[in-house]
């Protein structure tokens, strides 16, 4: 009996220790101008309500150089890498109460937005054999205090995009949606 009690407050305690957040606080010192994000293009969303509020390339740019903190999402609907990834950073930005800054890069910038872009986040372009940077997405980026923490780019390495209709695995779904949790955390207050 003693050691049935024993194991049942182990189990009790061990629960209560979870080091599992309920919520994540990510506390942003710059007022971006945001507006509702049309996700609607991003097929495999499935949520009406998701945690993206949509900002101008320029907006984010602020997110540097006004010392922003935030998470950063750079991508398209008609990317489908993007189409994959966006569903797994909004479960887990909603599970989490994080809000997504959402970037559409198929919007038209100017070149000198574009340049200084570069400046804020060159750092973690893919070089090619030929030594040219490039800036691809889907691209998730941890910003504290106007510099990159972290980032990550494209779905999980096990991925292979093999036809329009390919879906990634629970396993790896799970892997993306770790990944953007420990984005989040790195920066949280």
């Amino acid at each position: 009996m003693k050691k049935w009690m024993a194991a049942l407050l182990t189990a009790c305690l061990l629960c209560g220790c979870s080091s599992e957040p309920k919520t994540i606080t990510i506390t942003n010192p710059v007022k971006l101008t945001t507006s509702t994000a049309d996700m609607s293009g991003y097929t495999f969303l499935q949520d009406s309500s998701p945690a993206f509020q949509e900002i101008t390339l320029k907006e984010s740019l602020r997110m540097f150089s006004e010392g922003g903190t935030g998470i950063l999402y750079y991508g398209k609907a008609d990317c489908g890498w993007c189409t994959r990834a966006v569903p797994e950073l909004n479960t887990v930005a909603k599970k989490y109460g994080v809000t997504v800054y959402y970037v559409d890069v198929a919007q038209e910038v100017t070149d000198e937005d574009y340049n200084a872009l570069l400046d804020d986040i060159s750092t973690i372009f893919i070089t090619d054999t030929t030594g040219q940077k490039s800036f691809l997405v889907p691209e998730v980026i941890a910003v504290k205090n106007g510099k990159i923490v972290d980032h990550h780019l494209s779905l999980v390495d096990e991925f292979e995009m093999t036809d329009d209709s390919a879906q990634m695995t629970d396993i790896e779904k799970k892997e993306l949606q770790n990944i953007y949790k420990k984005l989040m955390t790195e920066i949280a207050d």
